[in-house]
């Protein structure tokens, strides 16, 4: 079991700053049937100490991973490596990259050099990998003529035909129809003009004598 080792004292340690050169050794032989993404084990070589205290014991484990391959016109296959996993135990994980990014052969017992991508510091009697932004703070003060524009919240839509659209999938209900053996009955008239009520009698129609005029009387002046 490969885990670091905590100082005894909290005297203060030197910084094991970035950039710092260690050494990966292959476990694993890869030939060319190799596909991207494959990863292989691999394990550090030597201590790794910061002044008197043990960061990391050898043959911490690690792994190796194969990125991409190419391969020549002449047959010839590179790879393209990288390197994951080196754990510290409670100091986290380091990140370290490769010198030569490119080989031609990666083999078991091959020696890989690597560089280290975090600073390792020792504070608080632990051990503590410090990893970088990627990229660079501006220590630049703003520029205080600045103004930026104001932000404004669009109102709200509302659709006032919105109660008169019909649900997707509803049908329309249909007209509501008289039965058939109702019949609908005339209102009474009221007021002043209202025809009286009682029995009607229809005037007699004067028979119709063929070949004959009927010429009305005439009115008295």
């Amino acid at each position: 079991m490969h885990s670091a080792a905590w100082a005894q004292s909290p005297a203060a340690a030197p910084v094991l700053p970035i950039g710092s050169t260690l050494t990966i050794v292959a476990d694993e032989t890869v030939d060319a049937r190799v596909r991207p993404g494959a990863e292989f084990r691999a394990h550090l070589r030597d201590p790794l100490t910061l002044g008197e205290t043990l960061v990391a014991t050898a043959g911490t484990p690690a792994r190796l991973i194969v990125t991409s391959k190419e391969t020549a016109k002449d047959g010839l296959t590179q790879y393209r490596i990288a390197i994951v996993g080196l754990n510290l135990g409670l100091a986290g994980t380091l990140p370290v990259r490769p010198k030569t990014a490119t080989v031609d052969r990666i083999s078991a017992g091959m020696a890989i050099p690597a560089t280290t991508l975090a600073q390792i510091d020792y504070e608080f009697g632990k051990i503590r990998v410090a990893i970088p932004l990627p990229f660079k703070l501006s220590n630049e003060p703003p520029n205080t003529g600045y103004t930026p524009a104001p932000l404004r919240t669009a109102a709200p839509i509302i659709n006032s035909n919105r109660n008169n659209r019909r649900r997707p999938g509803a049908s329309p209900a249909p007209p509501a129809t008289p039965s058939a053996g109702a019949s609908e009955a005339p209102s009474a008239p009221s007021g002043p003009s209202a025809v009286p009520t009682g029995p009607v009698f229809a005037s007699p129609t004067p028979p119709q004598i063929p070949g004959t005029a009927i010429t009305p009387a005439p009115l008295p002046t």
